[in-house]
């Protein structure tokens, strides 16, 4: 069966097309994928910020974990098992890059430090609690807000993502 070329992939071809015209050559796909990596986490942070603020406050973070956990699993309740096997985030960069592993490892992380019972299974309890664990700290200043900044540089999502799909430089 023939699969489509990621996002990533694709890019990267057309790049590498464009700099074989010019007679230049590639930047090597790692810097691809990490720039893209990084291009995805600013992007959730101006997406969790709702209001355009600049800040993402606790309601924003609440509802941007609840979608979260429902893209997991439907009952908004997911098991270790969803969290590990879940396609989204950077999942196709991390494929992109033999890194598939790597992903499923980062989200089995960020589900054990929320399963604070550890049954298997992220209550709403847990995901509401580790949501306001996690953003206290990553509240770099204490102002009971992040800044974006403070999200894509402290958050254990973000921070999670960068081990799935590391830099290269």
């Amino acid at each position: 069966m023939i699969r489509p070329l990621p996002l990533a992939a694709t890019a990267l071809l057309g790049l590498a097309a464009a700099a074989a015209a010019f007679e230049t050559p590639a930047p090597s796909a790692s810097v691809y994928d990490h720039d893209a990596a990084r291009a995805y986490e600013a992007e959730m942070a101006m997406q969790i910020d709702a209001d355009g603020s600049g800040t993402i406050d606790a309601g924003e973070l609440g509802a941007f974990g609840a979608a979260l956990f429902r893209s997991m699993n439907e009952s908004g309740t997911p098991s270790r098992a969803d969290a590990t096997g879940w396609t989204g985030g950077l999942h196709d960069i991390a494929v992109f890059q033999g890194r598939e592993s790597a992903h499923s490892a980062a989200a089995g992380f960020v589900f054990d430090l929320f399963d604070t019972d550890g049954d298997g299974t992220l209550s709403l309890g847990e995901q509401a609690a580790g949501t306001v664990a996690a953003a206290r700290a990553a509240d770099r200043d204490g102002d009971g807000v992040l800044s974006r900044a403070e999200f894509r540089e402290r958050h254990v999502f973000s921070i999670a993502a960068r081990a799935a799909v590391p830099s290269s430089r």
